[in-house]
């Protein structure tokens, strides 16, 4: 989950370029409530941005099961797809309007218009499901491509997650084909969305325009141990908020104790860890059982691997450098373009340098396809097995 992408705003509402407009219905009124008990903002307008305002994918997870106990039916795409009060107050008050657009499903549009005569880049969700990191990069492409966002199944409690990436890939590959029928596609993942984009790669190279894998992990034999005890820790904090749903007073207290205690290991804050609302675990269990369990097979797709200084200093937990270079090279064997971007991981599509190297690299992959030089003909020199 990216818990800890933005610092937490302050009681005053932020700086914005609208001017505050106050709610007018009821629908508007209990919207603005939630956002700002959530988000600890003590005025909302109905025109602001729910991630301009500080909102994270945890915290938008958390406005979605707090407006469902307000009784209006709502869900994470809803309000992604939506992150104003006004916006969504509209479809959650007259909800046939979003079914006759056919905007449901798991594809998300990030950028603010869609605009048909730009190319689209499509960017696969990290741990946790959410799509919401990548719309700063949305608006850094602003007017050069129309950005949309996969985000998993299983991220409303009435839905069930996917298991295994072969499955994953084809689901995805169904919902891209519901926003752009035809052609090659431009793809994006970071981190656990780039294991994706790499197993979407492998089903379909022809479908792939270029593939933008933002540091996805090694996965094997060695390392399954390694994700099943992740997979397990979120496994034992979904029994737990299971089992406190049935419980009060003093018992219902130790078991949220017990939850809050697992935080370190989930790297989701404390304070987002409670009783009262539900957090996404089975997809987070998913993904990482995910993880232990695949074996990725080579790829023909155009491809080209962003590697940050948590890999290249090895002080993450991931395989040394020169294993992981090895690792995904050795998957490409039409040959793989390898870039550094700087800073850590956890930065990858956040700060200013890190945008810009992707800035440019969406650039030069919409003009090599533009230019009908084919899948391999990239404008660096490949980086090519050994």
């Amino acid at each position: 989950m990216d818990t800890k992408a933005l610092p937490a705003p302050g009681p005053e509402r932020p700086d914005l370029a609208n001017t505050y407009t106050a709610p007018r219905t009821d629908t508007e009124r209990t919207l603005a409530s939630i956002w700002g008990d959530i988000l600890g903002i003590d005025t909302i307008g109905i025109h602001d941005n729910f991630f301009e305002l500080g909102g994270q994918s945890i915290s938008a997870v958390r406005v979605a099961s707090r407006i469902r106990e307000a009784g209006l039916e709502v869900t994470l795409q809803q309000i992604m797809r939506h992150p104003t009060v006004a916006g969504l107050a509209a479809v959650l008050d007259t909800p046939e309007k979003e079914a006759e657009t056919g905007s449901g499903g798991l594809v998300v549009q990030l950028s603010a218009e869609a605009d048909p005569s730009l190319p689209r880049l499509f960017c696969v969700h990290p741990g946790g499901g959410s799509t919401h990191p990548y719309r700063a990069l949305a608006q850094r492409l602003a007017g050069a491509f129309t950005v949309y966002g996969v985000q998993a199944p299983g991220l409303n409690a009435a839905e069930s997650p996917l298991f295994g990436f072969e499955a994953i890939a084809d689901r995805y590959w169904r919902e891209i084909r519901r926003v752009q029928p035809e052609g090659p596609c431009t793809i994006l993942g970071w981190s656990t969305g780039a294991v994706i984009a790499h197993a979407m790669g492998v089903s379909d190279p022809q479908a792939v325009a270029a593939l933008l894998l933002l540091e996805p992990a090694v996965t094997g034999d060695d390392q399954q141990e390694r994700f099943r005890r992740h997979a397990e820790v979120y496994r034992r904090v979904d029994g737990l908020w299971q089992r406190g749903q049935g419980e009060t007073g003093t018992q219902r207290a130790s078991t949220e104790r017990e939850m809050k205690g697992l935080a370190p290991e989930m790297n989701i804050e404390e304070s987002a860890i409670t009783l009262d609302e539900w957090l996404p675990y089975p997809v987070l269990e998913a993904e990482v059982r995910s993880l232990a369990a695949y074996r990725p097979g080579g790829s023909a797709a155009p491809a080209t691997l962003f590697v940050s200084d948590t890999v290249r200093d090895e002080s993450g937990d991931e395989v040394p450098h020169a294993r992981y270079v090895a690792h995904w090279s050795g998957l490409y064997p039409l040959g793989l373009d390898i870039r550094p971007i700087p800073g850590r991981h956890m930065e990858m599509v956040k700060g200013d340098e890190q945008l810009s190297v992707l800035v440019a690299a969406v650039g030069e992959a919409a003009a090599v396809r533009e230019a009908g030089r084919g899948g391999t003909d990239h404008e660096t020199p490949l980086l090519l097995p050994a």
